[in-house]
């Protein structure tokens, strides 16, 4: 197989990988603490979905309590017996009282 240019390429690569500084163990003591640490910074700033749901998760109940309430409260008392004026002819006070409420 002929020599190929990504050969040359790479071949290239290695002789300068091989004039480079040579790695430095010291170099990974608390890599571990140093990423973790930068994270923590990135996220310093910034409030997760789950946070604030559960924070205002009080709030959330609090609303659909006071909205049953209300409901519940605002229905009327008694519905008129639409049987007891709904006869031919009668149909006037059928509209009146509908559109009324009452």
């Amino acid at each position: 197989m002929e020599n190929d240019l990504h050969d040359t390429n790479l071949d290239g690569l290695f002789a300068a990988a091989r004039q480079a500084e040579f790695y430095d163990p010291n170099r990974e003591f608390g890599f571990e603490a140093r990423v973790m640490a930068k994270i923590i910074a990135e996220r310093e700033g910034e409030h997760p979905f789950l946070f604030w749901a559960w924070r205002l998760i009080t709030v959330f109940s609090l609303l659909v309590v006071s909205l049953g309430i209300w409901v519940y409260l605002s229905e009327p008392g008694q519905l008129g017996d639409i049987r007891a004026i709904a006869h031919l002819g009668n149909e006037e006070p059928i509209v009146i009282a509908f559109w009324s409420g009452e």
